[in-house]
């Protein structure tokens, strides 16, 4: 009895352990599952929140490129009116131009004399007055600072040593120019950006306006250059970030779109 006995309650003993691991190992594997869940949920919020950023830094770098080429144009734009002349002295050329015509009359003949009189009229036609010629000088300056003002901006967010040297350069030429800037209305604000106080600005003269903004190898000669380094840079840029991280941009010489699919095929807003 006594031997009996002792034999169940080893048997039962065995199964208490039995039982006992067998509740281990099942606490054991939940833990790992959730451990490996739990690791596998946090690699792939930080996938999301990388593709973001890279996605975030395309259209960083697309407003860059976009600015960089719009300023190009405004400063050609700009550089073709400090050549223009205005409308008064278009009619004192053509008046001096019609005495000399008068006076070679009669060694020149009627076909010679048609060509001179069209090219006289097509030439008068493309003269403006001052006040046309101001109205357009003041609305370039201002798409300037603006233009000005995106590019600066989304450097100094974008930061890299590239960026820095851009943004120095920037800098740079802004103040050996910042008193000049001042007579028309334009300031350097502390953060570097531009601002423009129109009362100024449009209550200055057309020959100071011309001298500031017009004239070649002045200030915005010499931004057109730096943008055009800097769009060159922002399209290489671009270029390289959608070999690497596999996104979409869409910006063209026309507009830029804000929406970006990353690796996943995930929309990303740049503008919200």
């Amino acid at each position: 009895m006594v031997i009996r006995g002792t034999r169940t309650s080893l048997a039962r003993a065995r199964m208490i352990r039995s039982a006992r691991r067998s509740r281990s190992g099942k606490m054991f594997n939940r833990r790992t599952s959730g451990n490996t869940s739990s690791r596998l949920n946090s690699s792939s919020r930080t996938n999301n929140t990388s593709e973001t950023k890279q996605t975030k830094k395309i259209a960083l770098y697309e407003e860059v490129q976009k600015a960089a080429d719009d300023m190009q144009k405004t400063a050609k734009a700009l550089l073709e009116l400090g050549k223009a002349k205005t409308e008064t002295a278009a009619k004192t050329d053509s008046a001096t131009t019609s005495e000399t015509a008068s006076k070679t009359d009669s060694t020149t003949t009627p076909e010679t004399a048609t060509k001179t009189d069209n090219t006289a009229t097509t030439t008068q036609t493309k003269e403006k007055t001052e006040e046309e010629q101001k109205k357009e000088i003041i609305a370039g300056v201002k798409d300037f600072v603006e233009q000005y003002n995106i590019i600066y901006k989304n450097l100094d967010e974008l930061g890299g040593s590239v960026n820095t040297v851009f943004l120095s350069k920037l800098k740079q030429l802004m103040g050996n120019c910042e008193e000049e800037l001042k007579k028309t209305g334009v300031s350097i604000n502390r953060d570097g950006t531009l601002s423009v106080t129109a009362k100024t600005l449009e209550s200055t003269d057309l020959n100071t306006l011309k001298a500031v903004y017009c004239k070649s190898n002045g200030i915005v000669d010499k931004l057109a250059d730096r943008a055009e380094n800097i769009e060159s840079n922002a399209a290489s840029t671009i270029q390289v970030m959608n070999r690497m991280y596999g996104t979409q941009s869409s910006y063209n010489k026309y507009g830029t779109s804000s929406a970006y699919y990353g690796n996943n095929g995930s929309w990303y807003n740049a503008i919200g």
